[in-house]
């Protein structure tokens, strides 16, 4: 009776959110098990991409202010033609790759329609800055023969363009895709599923029981607390924000400023990308040109870490010493020997 209950709660949520959760599962499953069973490269690129562009338009609107039935109809036209054209190389990558260099009309039109809804999902994820460029760079390939001087060279048929970035392995199905689908997607999982089991708060009241006491206590442990969740995330972005819910009140309570505040948050969560082991997608691409282990780039990036943190924690103990702060009341710093206590366990699957 339970099950059934529950099942009639699931029905009747948002249609688009059981989807994003649905496809989200789809996608943490189909990665789990390509770790184990090998697919071919081009095969496991495109289903990787068909699947984060399918999230992207349902996660990321055209409008988050006024939807109406024409945005909608938009991210469903988009949703749509990514389908097909990434679809379509899903389905036909040997005979897309055989003929890159010739190829056939179908594959143009998909190939630019591809092309234009990943500039717009890349727009809608991280701004206009980043398709921008792409798009100056298509146009270079296209308009060099009238460039002048060292920067010209004598241009790229229409055909070729379209068929190097559609149909092989060194343009949108190339390196930094490929480094997504294989290791970039596993640690996200890791992450996320570490931060669903409460790890956040086990990090932050270890971070206020070493360094609660000290002068400027709750600003020094916000920043051991990015580095923990920089070991877990990669994203200085997310550790920002998940310090600044765990720490504001702490913060708050020492009397800093917002400007002051803000600095910190940023300056300990920018350390998050070189924070072993999960570090940002730029020590992947290193691991993957280099053809080291992707081991050996945390090893390097360890003590350069480590001496980061340190110095924004020697920043911090003096701008506390100029406020003249103090440590936080007793009353709010856990016991260290509490918090080891009770989820010590939590440090198994980092080390």
């Amino acid at each position: 009776m339970e099950m059934i209950k529950s099942i009639g709660v699931w029905a009747k949520g948002n249609v688009k959110e059981i989807a994003i959760m649905a496809l989200a599962s789809v996608l943490c499953i189909y990665h789990l098990v390509t770790t184990i069973e090998r697919i071919p490269t081009m095969e496991h690129r495109s289903i990787h991409l068909l699947l984060v562009l399918i999230l992207t338009f349902l996660i990321y609107p055209l409008s988050r202010k006024q939807q109406n039935k024409i945005t909608k109809a938009i991210d469903g036209v988009l949703l749509g033609l990514s389908i097909i054209g990434v679809g379509y190389v899903v389905l036909y990558w040997p005979i897309l790759m055989d003929r890159c260099s010739n190829p056939a009309p179908l594959d143009l039109v998909l190939g630019v329609i591809t092309i234009a809804v990943i500039l717009e999902a890349t727009r809608r994820t991280v701004g206009p800055m980043l398709p921008i460029l792409a798009v100056i760079f298509l146009a270079y390939a296209w308009f060099g023969r009238y460039i002048p001087g060292y920067f010209g060279h004598p241009g790229f048929a229409f055909e070729r363009i379209i068929g190097f970035t559609y149909q092989t392995l060194e343009g949108i199905f190339g390196l930094i895709l490929g480094v997504s689908a294989v290791y970039i997607s596993i640690f996200t999982i890791f992450g996320g599923f570490l931060e669903a089991t409460g790890i956040s708060e086990f990090f932050s009241d270890l971070a206020l029981a070493a360094f609660g006491k000290s002068r400027g206590g709750a600003s020094k442990a916000s920043v051991i607390t990015s580095g923990f969740l920089g070991m877990v995330c990669g994203s200085s972005t997310a550790a920002a924000i998940m310090t600044h819910d765990l720490m504001k009140h702490s913060m708050q309570h020492e009397g800093y400023d917002k400007e002051t505040l803000a600095a910190f948050y940023s300056a300990a969560g920018t350390g998050a990308i070189i924070m072993p082991p999960v570090m940002g997608a730029v020590a992947f691409i290193m691991a993957y040109m280099a053809e080291i282990p992707y081991v050996e780039v945390c090893k390097m990036a360890i003590l350069p870490a480590i001496l980061y943190y340190l110095t924004v924690i020697l920043v911090m103990d003096i701008k506390a010493r100029k406020l003249g702060l103090k440590g936080l009341p007793k009353e709010k710093i856990p016991r260290i020997t509490t918090v080891l206590k009770r989820r010590f366990h939590m440090f198994i699957p980092i080390i």
